[in-house]
């Protein structure tokens, strides 16, 4: 198994624009990762409201 060490290491051999292409790919999957549990979240919300679990709230009851 790769070590976390391991993959840094190798990271940190790569050429410049290999290294920035690596930190982007790696952003854009963590992005996409949390836009799918925010979904998930929202849709599960949603569901909640219409089998009455959560009642819907107004910004200001939410925030006090």
């Amino acid at each position: 198994m790769t070590t976390l060490q391991q993959v840094l290491e190798a990271a940190l051999d790569l050429p410049g624009e290999e290294q920035e292409a690596l930190v982007i790919a790696i952003q854009t999957h963590k992005s996409e990762i949390r836009r799918t549990e925010l979904a998930e979240y929202a849709r599960q919300a949603s569901l909640d409201v219409r089998s009455g679990k959560l009642k819907p709230k107004s910004v200001a009851e939410i925030m006090s």
